[in-house]
């Protein structure tokens, strides 16, 4: 059963209730480096990382965990709604995460929609629509904006909307998830959103802790040693869940950090993997080895062989072979990439299914940017480690629809 009520406009709160939509992953961020850090002379220097870290994609169907200032007034929002059951006399809601993931996505999705907020996916689906939840229960939705972000003032609001309250009240629901977004730059700035469920139902999605950057090359760095001559040794454990063939490097409960050994490859002063949620879904790649730049006036010409990883959509495990050709002197300071022989399979661990896909085949030329230390091209990056002796990096590009993220590392051909 799903329930539908008629759309209400109220000011300064601008509210709709609907009886009766997913997560819009983040899209890959741009490959560009930060801006480098300014001396005391005013000269640009390179931050010269040991761990590059790419761009962060959350998994499909996830969401950012509220940090503890949105917890609090979900917690108001959420006490105050059980509380205008209580005085009729009803069993409170019980607080569901599934569907308080899904409110947040709403919350967010109000944001674009300019003054007048609609129960409406970003693209024109009905947010109750089957495929946004498991179980064959009740649904409905209220939603509204405002201008202070008080939780107390969004729901007597809903308490003064006949549409709303009825929703509140309704004795259909037992489960409850609420959203909160803000965004300064909207019409409104403030967005909250109600998802009620009876019996079972959940959503399809699901919070998750965002990957902390800085936590993540901490535990990277925990792991990694390097000699005077900048050769690395990686100690953390094989993954034996991934096939061994990894180093697994713990990152919290939510994530793990896989790298490639090195030794396994050939390499001596550079490697590089990806983080993961513990499903498996790759949200991000490195690149790990202390980099080296050239000196004024050098020479350096050569080509490298070596391999890439990455992903197809965050769905189809990707592997590649990587041939390049440096140039890099006085004419001109470029890296041509080669990326091909690609193939894609699940990302289901034991399966051997891979497919040649020569979509995921691609050829770029990236030019030295000397402010950064890398070099560099409009959908990827790469560094040079142990005197030239290899490269790694990274890209970031589009196929089709689907972001086609990865990782990839090479030595010297001899």
């Amino acid at each position: 059963m799903k329930l539908h009520t008629p759309i209400s406009l109220l000011i300064p709160l601008l509210l709709t209730a609907c009886g009766g939509g997913g997560g819009d992953n983040n899209a890959p961020a741009d490959p560009k480096p930060a801006p480098p850090v300014a001396t005391p002379d005013n000269k640009p220097q390179a931050v010269l990382e040991d761990v590059s870290l790419g761009d962060i994609m959350l998994p499909p169907r996830s969401v950012a965990r509220p940090d503890a200032a949105t917890r609090a007034k979900l917690d108001e929002a959420f006490a105050a709604t059980n509380q205008l059951r209580a005085e009729k006399g009803l069993a409170p809601l019980t607080y569901n995460d599934s569907l308080a993931a899904y409110a947040t996505i709403r919350a967010k999705e109000l944001a674009t929609q300019g003054q007048q907020i609609e129960h409406k996916r970003a693209n024109g689906a009905n947010p109750l629509d089957d495929a946004n939840f498991s179980g064959r229960g009740a649904l409905a939705e209220n939603i509204g904006a405002d201008k202070n972000g008080s939780a107390a003032s969004i729901i007597q609001a809903w308490r003064n909307s006949p549409h709303h309250y009825d929703t509140i009240i309704s004795k259909d629901f037992q489960n409850i998830g609420i959203g909160y977004y803000y965004d300064p730059n909207s019409v409104w700035k403030y967005y909250w959103a109600q998802t009620f469920s009876g019996g079972s139902t959940n959503s399809i999605y699901r919070f998750i802790a965002p990957i902390d950057p800085a936590a993540a090359r901490d535990a990277v760095r925990n792991a990694v040693q390097y000699d005077s001559a900048a050769r690395l040794t990686i100690n953390a454990p094989l993954d034996r869940l991934g096939g061994g063939d990894t180093h697994l490097v713990s990152l919290g409960r939510e994530h793990r950090i896989n790298l490639l050994p090195p030794r396994n490859h050939g390499w001596s002063y550079q490697t590089f993997g990806a983080i993961s949620d513990n499903s498996g879904v790759p949200e991000a790649y490195l690149n790990v080895g202390k980099p080296f730049v050239p000196g004024d006036g050098a020479e350096l010409h050569a080509n490298y062989r070596g391999m890439a990883i990455g992903d197809l959509g965050q769905h189809d495990r990707v592997n590649a072979d990587v041939s390049a050709r440096l140039d890099y002197g006085q004419s001109s300071k470029t890296l041509s990439l080669n990326i091909h022989n690609a193939t894609r399979s699940s990302l289901n661990v034991t399966s051997n299914n891979a497919t040649r896909d020569a979509r995921l085949d691609f050829s770029d030329t990236l030019n030295w940017n000397g402010n950064t230390g890398r070099f560099e091209s409009e959908t990827g990056n790469a560094r040079l480690y142990g005197g030239g002796e290899e490269l790694g990096g990274q890209f970031s590009r589009a196929v089709g629809n689907e972001a086609y993220r990865g990782a990839y590392g090479a030595k010297k051909a001899q």
